[in-house]
């Protein structure tokens, strides 16, 4: 995170950093039922992660970084009939920013814990998704029988 400031919305502007030091500006909205992020690339938006205050844990019920993003192509583009282009941004630690800019706002606001679970459709898209979050020091627990969730997540704030 680089900057912090606040605009007329509600939103605060933060910035993430890739791993090639690319940035991405992020709008932080701090609602009564928990912080939201939205992770933009120029105008185009390209992840976000929504959390959810419960008590003294913060809830992170989705964190989504783009595999296909759409990229607009003008007026040009459009009149000579071609498809409009996609941009994956997929591995390249944006994800990994965005998650770690949710753990630092969490400590900020006082949580003691994040939870969240991983839904069974998620390895789909990500099929390291479980080892993501142990590098990132959660622990993952499987196999707790609730329909469509695979594994639950749970990181003690210090």
């Amino acid at each position: 995170m680089e900057s912090e400031t606040s605009s007329g919305d509600e939103a605060i502007l933060l910035t993430i950093t890739d791993r090639d030091g690319r940035h991405y500006p992020v709008e932080y909205f701090r609602y009564d039922t928990g912080p939201d992020f939205f992770v933009y690339d120029q105008q185009i938006r390209i992840g976000h992660a929504y959390c959810l205050t419960q008590q003294e844990t913060l809830y992170l019920a989705d964190l989504c970084i783009s595999n296909a993003a759409r990229i607009p192509g003008g007026q040009l583009h459009w009149l000579l009939g071609l498809r409009p282009r996609t941009r994956d941004y997929s591995g390249r630690g944006i994800g990994s920013a965005l998650l770690q800019l949710v753990i630092q706002k969490a400590r900020e606001l006082g949580f003691h814990r994040i939870s969240g679970e991983v839904m069974r459709s998620d390895p789909r898209y990500v099929p390291s998704l479980l080892d993501w979050y142990r590098h990132h020091g959660f622990d993952v627990i499987t196999g707790e029988g609730k329909p469509n969730i695979i594994a639950s997540l749970s990181m003690r704030l210090k």
